[in-house]
């Protein structure tokens, strides 16, 4: 999410964040926009690291929303992970659904409930 406060301050400047709702439209578009790069970035950044991830550990994220499917696909990108620890509150709810959705997953999600 962006700053409003900050973007007064800065109103030259992109902002560096971004809604999940804008991440299909950042990642599939050529805008000339500066975020518009960045955002792909990102995403690239985070495929390359998940990827040759042996162990990933999701903390506080409720899995739910706009952004559930493309997190969950990035997740399913991890070949080379043996562990996927999903600590939350809701831990045990969460790592439920996704075991029922992403049967590739499911021998790799461990719950961790944890309240914050």
């Amino acid at each position: 999410m962006t700053c409003p406060f900050l973007t007064l301050l800065c109103p030259e400047r992109e902002p560096l964040l971004f809604f999940p709702s804008e991440r299909q439209f950042i990642a599939s578009n050529e805008s000339g926009f500066l975020f518009h790069k960045y955002g792909r970035e990102v995403w690239n950044r985070a495929r390359a690291i998940i990827s040759t991830a042996k162990e990933i550990h999701v903390i506080g994220y409720s899995f739910s929303g706009i952004d559930r499917g493309p997190i969950l696909d990035l997740l399913s990108e991890a070949h080379d992970c043996e562990r996927l620890v999903i600590q939350s509150p809701d831990a045990d709810d969460i790592s439920g659904r996704i075991k029922l959705e992403r049967v590739n997953l499911r021998d790799l999600i461990e719950s961790a409930p944890l309240s914050f």
